[in-house]
């Protein structure tokens, strides 16, 4: 993945919450960051940067 709503992207991590569903955090190369979840989620690849056992490592990866 190269870009994520028009803006291009350095890396993202995932995590699933707990119903099973996944929430991304993905790292723009201008160095904000954002959080998407339910469908958007979903519309990252499988693969990601790390995965996370729990929303809370997520939230707080750099």
């Amino acid at each position: 993945m190269k870009e994520w709503n028009g803006k291009p992207v350095k890396k993202w991590n995932s995590a699933m919450d707990q119903n099973g569903n996944k929430v991304g955090k993905i790292f723009y190369e201008d160095g904000t960051t954002e959080i998407v979840r339910g469908g958007n989620a979903a519309q990252l690849p499988w693969t990601s940067d790390k995965n996370y056992k729990s929303l809370s490592g997520l939230y707080g990866s750099k």
